[in-house]
Formats: structure tokens, sequence, C-alpha cells
């Protein structure tokens, strides 16, 4: 059983607010891609986001916009693109934006998030998944690439759910790869009823639906997958990999809890830094997710207009070569964050064995002394030898 424990000590969070109009950060090193809120134009900044420079921008039809930016693991650089009655796109730079080509057309009145994880990577494999209009009569789509990004096969397409109220609901909220067990997850809906998070075993073939709830994004730990829904009562629900079973781990009424939030979770060090923000309200919150299976999670900073003026999409960046992350804005103000200061004073607190720890600790102790006793015997016996012989 997993035991939750809150505490609301933390040291001073320590970052500089960039007052520029850039959103979807994206880090390679020193290197910053990023997206101007009223252009559209992507730019990249090598001074940690003090200045911005254009770069060449992708073949953009007319009406055509950029709706996500991610950088892969080996430094290739993908943005999305939205068409209002038309197909989205994905294009592709492998030399850092100096040349872009379009690799992928998405489902009609669809395009790739501008938050959280809408891209998914690991070991060579890379998931994208369709955000679009709720009132579309389109599908939505998960895609596959496994060289990276050349070329994309649809894995996973919506059924369409109807909801009395809000009507059609399709939305493909994240794709997300366990880095541990290889496993795949989505979450699919947008509205009560319409709602489930999905899991595949044989990387995309097959999809079980594993929970009915709306998540924004998840992370994973050895034993168990950490989502992070928007739907009230807020907080993450818990997937145990071994049982398949769901246990509601965190509820957030007690906390300064955005409205629907969009969570977005980045690992740091041995812990997991979780990011809860709104579009909805000026409200947002900094969690710290730690122990063998994250079994503690810790408040670190809520914020409000008065601290940190405004942050619809808390998205999570990589670390820079400074230690910083970038929480992006969707409107006004880019927020660089020294990582070091979302952890603990005294950094990481003992944690207790587990009882199967407990045995081999013992057993390393019994081993030890029965090692030192048959030493201590042997030299005996050769002592005795050698005394007879004299």
């Amino acid at each position: 059983m997993l035991i939750l424990t809150v505490a609301f000590a933390n040291p001073e969070l320590e970052y500089e607010v960039l007052p520029v109009d850039y959103v979807q950060v994206c880090v390679s090193e020193n290197i910053l891609f990023g997206v101007n809120a009223n252009t559209g134009l992507i730019l990249n900044s090598t001074d940690y986001g003090q200045t911005w420079q254009e770069i060449t921008q992708p073949n953009w039809e007319i009406g055509e916009g950029l709706s996500a930016l991610y950088i892969s693991q080996n430094g290739t650089l993908f943005c999305g693109g939205q068409k209002i009655d038309s197909n989205g796109t994905l294009f592709r730079s492998s030399d850092f934006g100096e040349s872009w080509h379009r690799v992928l057309t998405l489902h009609n009145n669809s395009w790739l998030g501008d938050w959280g994880q809408h891209f998914s990577e690991c070991n060579g494999h890379i998931l994208v998944c369709e955000y679009g209009l709720v009132t579309a009569q389109e599908n939505r789509g998960v895609y596959h690439s496994e060289d990276s990004g050349q070329t994309w096969e649809e894995v996973y397409t919506t059924i369409f759910g109807w909801n009395e109220l809000y009507g059609l609901s399709s939305h493909l909220h994240f794709a997300y790869i366990d880095p541990y067990d290889y496993n795949w997850y989505i979450s699919e809906g947008d509205y009560e009823g319409a709602c489930v998070i999905k899991k595949s075993i044989d990387e995309g073939q097959n999809w079980v639906t594993i929970d009915e709830h709306t998540a924004t994004a998840c992370i994973a730990d050895k034993f168990h997958v950490h989502f992070g829904i928007d739907e009230a009562p807020y907080g993450f629900v818990v997937h145990n990999k071994y049982n398949d079973t769901m246990t509601d781990l965190l509820r957030l009424d007690d906390f300064h809890s955005p409205f629907y939030p969009t969570w977005d979770f980045m690992k740091y060090k041995d812990y997991i830094i979780a990011s809860a923000t709104c579009e909805n309200t000026i409200q947002g919150t900094f969690y710290r997710g730690y122990g063998e299976n994250l079994e503690n999670w810790e408040l670190i900073e809520a914020w409000d207009k008065a601290i940190k003026d405004r942050s619809d999409r808390g998205t999570l960046s990589k670390i820079d070569d400074e230690g910083y992350i970038y929480v992006n804005s969707w409107h006004d103000n880019l927020w660089r964050i020294k990582a070091d200061s979302l952890m603990l004073e005294e950094g990481l607190p003992e944690q207790p064995l587990l009882w199967y720890q407990d045995l081999f600790v013992f057993g390393v102790i019994i081993i030890a002394i029965g090692g030192a006793l048959l030493l201590i015997h042997k030299a005996n016996k050769r002592a005795y030898a050698q005394r007879d012989m004299n």
C-alpha cells in the first residue's frame, strides 16, 4: 500500500521572469527554441532566453500556423501546424531549424497540442498524438516513428464519444512511453462520460482501457504509472502495472488547485517534478514526488497572479546546461527556474527499507560475520598445526 506524505516547508524558489512573448520553449543543452505568441514564428536563443533570433520557418500553406514545438533526444526538431477546416501537419528538422521537411499529415481539424505530453520518446521510439476541435466530426490519431521521425505509422484512431451537454468529444490529451517496461499509454476524451486511459503492451497493435478519467500527462516508476487528471476532484490516479488496478493517490481539493489543470511531469535527479496549471484561472502549483514508488508527494509552491503574473500552460522543459528549467506561458512571460531550488534543502529524506531490503541487508551482515569467523577459524587451525609441528 502506498502512503502519502505532504509537507509545505520548502527552500526559496529561485527563478527569473523573462518578459517575452514566447511559449512552447524546448531546450537542447544551451540552445532554446521558442515560438512568438503573436506572430507564430519560430526563434532560438543562445543566451538562456535573454535575446532571440528568428530562424528558417517551415513552408507553411496559406492559413496554416504553428501549434507545437518539440526537440528529440538526438537534437531533431519537430513542429506541428494547424489550419482550420484542413489537415494538421508535422514538420521535421535535423539541422536545428536550418531546413524543414513535412513528414506527416494529420486528420482534418486536428493539430498537435502545445503542452504536456503530445510527444513522447524512449529507446528510439517517438509517439505523437492529435488534439482538435471538440465539435469537429473527424477522428484523432496517435502516430509512431522508430526512425527519428522520418516516417510515421498511425497506431490508434479515436472513436467518437457523444456527450449530451458538450457534443462530440474526441480529444487525445497525451501519448506516453513507459521507460521501464516500454508499454504505451494514451488518454482520450475531454468530458465526463467520454474519458478513458488506454494501455498497449505490443507497440500499439492492441489497446486496453484501464480507467475512465481525463488525464493530461503521466509519469512512471518501476511499479506504477501516475496520471495527472483534469476532472474534479483533481489530482493523481495511480496504475499498478503488475495487477492492473487503479488507486487514487493524491487529491488537490485542500491545496491551491487550479480549475481543470493541465499537468506536466519531468524527472530530475531522484525527484519527479509535477506542474499543474490552468487555462481558466490564474493559478498553478509545483509538486515534487520521491521515494522508490513515488509514494511521497509534496507541494513546492502554489502561485497566483501576484507571484508569477500568468500561466495557462505550465509545460516543463528539459534542463539546460546551467541547471535551469523553463516553464512556458501561453501569454505573457517565460520563467527560468533553478532546478535545485525545487528540491528539499536537506536532500532526499531517508526512506524506510522495504522488508526484502531488510532481509538483504541482514543476509549480507550474516555472510560477512560468517566469513570473518571462517577466516579466524582457518587462521587458528594454521596456528595449531604450526605449533604441533614445532
